[in-house]
């Protein structure tokens, strides 16, 4: 009996020592593929793909196909829909390419880990695709933006109260922001009175044909 119990614990111990090695294995695997701000892939010019219109076409059907499928386990569709948000802000320029990169990440004096940033967070984004569903996705897409912020910066904008979100996050974390299309420094207080809201009251859906004011290839079924 008591060799039974050694054994149970024995085994108890080598599963916890497994688990603990695989998240320090998964953690060490992430911090590699995490450049710095002195990378070759964050300094390089803003630069779309030749296939980003494709690409964000797709990662917005991946979000409708996801939303539309009725028998997903919430937590599956939850965890789908976070990685099909990469797909979208990631379609046209690629994870560190962005448009949008704080001035502390082109500040090369200073190396730092940089992180692809999504301005409205993940959960405002998650809430708005689940609120307004498969038809409306192309809206509430039409307002993910990612800027590519340093960890540090990445910490001040965790530490933003809630109740700001967007690129007000960004004024209130008192981050500057340059426009790699434009070549430009922008107060991004100036980027949160420009930037999309989706309103989801009402029967608005994207349909064939629609106005051609709606966000990019919205209307395209």
């Amino acid at each position: 009996m008591p060799q039974a119990r050694s054994r149970t614990t024995t085994a108890t111990l080598t599963a916890s020592a497994r688990g603990g090695y695989d998240r320090t294995r998964r953690q060490a695997n992430s911090e590699e593929h995490v450049p710095l701000n002195t990378a070759t892939a964050v300094l390089q010019p803003y630069r779309e793909r030749r296939d980003a219109d494709d690409r964000e076409v797709s990662a917005i059907r991946l979000v409708q196909a996801l939303l539309r499928t009725p028998d997903l386990l919430p937590t599956h569709r939850r965890e789908m829909l976070r990685l099909a948000l990469y797909k979208y802000t990631e379609a046209r320029a690629g994870k560190h390419g962005l448009r949008y990169r704080t001035r502390g990440v082109m500040d090369t004096t200073r190396p730092s880990p940089v992180e692809h940033e999504h301005v409205r967070s993940r959960l405002s984004l998650l809430g708005d695709l689940e609120a307004g569903g498969a038809d409306l996705a192309p809206l509430v897409l039409g307002t993910a933006t990612a800027c590519l912020v340093t960890r540090e910066e990445h910490a001040l904008l965790r530490a933003v109260p809630k109740e700001a979100d967007g690129w007000a996050r960004y004024a209130e974390a008192g981050l500057e922001i340059v426009d790699h299309a434009a070549g430009d420094v922008v107060d991004p207080s100036d980027l949160a009175a420009m930037a999309p809201v989706a309103v989801l009251a009402g029967d608005l859906t994207f349909v064939a044909g629609g106005p051609g004011d709606c966000p990019r290839f919205a209307c395209r079924r």
